[in-house]
């Protein structure tokens, strides 16, 4: 009697799992973390996924050749923290192809020098084209981006001369 009622409460966790992952929004703080949400649970549960939250707080300015010159390491920058982990991240998102939403909050102290560096950092992004919605939230000012996939949002600039 013990095994039939396990093999109907298995059946009935295998009847929910669709709903759980796409329904429920999974939400990221790390970029390792996400990377290896998505390798360790079976590829057809992950497709599931329809929403989808990721905030990184941006340790060291990536993509600046001045910024990276400064640190003596060769390579400056290491995972979590690299070009190539935000890459990969961004791959694995691409390939999510039942994504609906995803927010995106960036987070970093200085903001970056120039608009290429900036400009290679959401280069990722742009691959992610499926999301109906998709927002990317950044915490320093700079120009409006109009040919993206995404809506981005940035701090209000504050004119000094309103303070006089």
């Amino acid at each position: 009697m013990a095994a039939i009622r396990i093999k109907a409460d298995l059946g009935r966790y295998s009847e929910a799992t669709p709903f759980l992952y796409s329904t429920n929004c999974f939400s990221f703080s790390d970029l390792d973390a996400l990377r290896y949400f998505s390798s360790t649970i079976l590829p057809q549960r992950w497709s599931l996924v329809e929403n989808l939250e990721l905030q990184w707080g941006i340790s060291w300015p990536i993509y600046d050749a001045f910024a990276q010159a400064i640190l003596t390491a060769n390579p400056a920058l290491f995972p979590p923290n690299d070009e190539a982990t935000w890459e990969g991240t961004w791959h694995i998102i691409a390939s999510m192809k039942k994504l609906k939403s995803i927010t995106v909050n960036l987070l970093f102290f200085d903001g970056f020098r120039d608009r290429i560096s900036e400009d290679r950092l959401l280069a990722p992004l742009r691959q992610v084209t499926l999301p109906k919605k998709f927002e990317v939230h950044l915490n320093w000012t700079g120009p409006q981006i109009r040919d993206a996939p995404f809506k981005l949002f940035r701090p209000t600039r504050h004119d000094d001369r309103d303070d006089i």
